[in-house]
């Protein structure tokens, strides 16, 4: 996933968020329609939360989220009318190994991994361990998942390509795409990271 070199200016976050350890019983809130589930383990009050345009909603997951990146990526999906998805699912595989993907629809058996620019020219190891490790990695995946679709920031920020992983994957939308939305973040994000490396294949 990207690791942005230089520090960002973010803005604060628009609504309180919460852990899972400092709300009582949070799935009952989220039953009484109290509070929202942002992330795994993050929520914000539901009021606040449904008066949020999007571009706040938006923000809202960057202070959420594990990295800019699953933001992004999920403001996308969200804004291309697919269902939410369920954020860093984990799976055990038959030998015991853990692993957690960052986008799960379990109700089509579907994982998706925002994995930034990979890339191969040995900076990070050599490029055949790399991709032998993710191809390990899948494999372990697909003991749960029926399928496994990996993207990066420029499938992200340029939108078709990520439609069309998904829909090929058998996602289909939900709701109308948000074009506004989708067009102001294709004006507002270069297709490449600004001044970003990719972290290494997930093992």
């Amino acid at each position: 996933m990207p690791i942005l070199s230089s520090a960002v200016e973010v803005r604060p976050c628009p609504v309180p968020l919460f852990r899972a350890d400092e709300v009582p019983h949070p799935e009952r809130a989220l039953t009484r329609g109290e509070l929202v589930r942002v992330r795994a383990g993050i929520y914000a009050p539901a009021g606040a939360w449904t008066e949020l345009m999007p571009w706040d909603r938006y923000l809202t997951r960057v202070h959420a989220a594990e990295t800019p990146f699953e933001s992004v990526s999920r403001a996308v999906i969200e804004w291309l009318g697919f269902p939410s998805p369920e954020l860093q699912v984990t799976s055990m595989s038959a030998s015991g190994v853990e692993d957690r993907a960052d986008f799960a629809w379990p109700d089509i058996s579907l994982v998706g991994e925002a994995d930034g620019d990979l890339k191969l020219d040995g900076r990070f190891g050599d490029p055949r361990t790399l991709l032998r490790r993710q191809a390990a990695r899948d494999a372990r995946l697909r003991e749960r998942w029926r399928a496994v679709v990996h993207w990066g920031w420029a499938e992200a920020t340029t939108i078709s390509p990520l439609r069309g992983l998904l829909q090929g994957a058998g996602l289909h939308a939900s709701l109308p795409e948000n074009a506004a939305a989708l067009l102001s973040l294709k004006r507002a994000v270069a297709p490449r990271p600004p001044r970003a490396t990719s972290a290494p294949i997930k093992a």
